[in-house]
């Protein structure tokens, strides 16, 4: 549904199609809710079916639409974070060789990545008081419409702002947010984009992307993303670790 929704225009029928199970996935996670509720486990679903705020529980939307956001933000934006950085390194080899000899590198290179190409590109927040911004008066109750790809792109606080500088000291990004909504997936995204880099690299390092064939989001204010990405490599040997899917 996320990728369709992002990578198709309206009109395509790809897109009417992911929209018209909207409803139905809805429904599955609100029936995993009434079960959790009847059903309590250690899990995020019991915490939320359970949750007192201000002085009430959450509303069955509420907590659907909660969960609807956790299954959300942890799909598109860390394959968007996969793919941009490997479409950095097909098209930068200065930058994928010195990963490939270092792999001590990737860390920070996931971190750049995270800045550069910052897979939630905006979001609004509500204004919880009044306040002048920029020259601007923002009443308590306003809806703000947050550019944090403008602030991983500030010049005053990044230097080379416009450019993936792999090996960035000190980068204080905001691609997660900041403060009490920021993401909470960010610790496992970080660590499966780790694991995902330094796999493409160490198997099949020497993988060439078709440029022609190569197809981002059209026109997503909210996130970035790819809709494909050809691609050639020769593959690399088997790890000899399990295969959890048995194939």
């Amino acid at each position: 549904f996320f990728h369709a929704t992002s990578s198709y225009e309206p009109s395509d029928p790809r897109f009417r199609s992911a929209v018209a199970r909207r409803d139905d996935m809805w429904a599955e996670l609100a029936g995993f809710a009434a079960f959790r509720r009847a059903n309590p486990a250690d899990d995020v679903t019991t915490a939320l079916v359970t949750a007192v705020i201000d002085g009430r529980p959450l509303t069955d939307d509420e907590i659907t639409g909660i969960m609807w956001n956790l299954v959300a933000g942890g799909l598109d934006t860390t394959t968007s974070l996969v793919s941009w950085g490997l479409h950095h390194l097909g098209t930068h080899p200065d930058d994928r060789t010195r990963l490939i000899a270092d792999p001590s590198l990737i860390a920070g290179a996931v971190e750049e990545f995270l800045r550069y190409y910052s897979p939630s590109e905006t979001l609004t927040r509500t204004a919880t008081r009044d306040v002048e911004l920029g020259g601007r008066q923002i009443r308590r109750g306003d809806v703000v419409f947050i550019s944090w790809v403008s602030a991983n792109h500030d010049p005053s606080v990044f230097e080379g702002a416009d450019e993936v500088r792999i090996e960035r000291a000190v980068n204080k990004h905001l691609a997660f947010g900041l403060g009490g909504h920021r993401c909470i997936g960010s610790s496992i995204a970080r660590i499966e984009s780790e694991l995902m880099l330094g796999d493409v690299l160490s198997r099949v390092g020497d993988y060439q992307i078709d440029v022609d064939g190569f197809k981002p989001y059209p026109g997503n204010l909210l996130m970035t993303g790819v809709v494909a990405m050809p691609v050639t490599f020769t593959p690399g040997a088997r790890s000899g670790a399990a295969d959890p899917f048995g194939y």
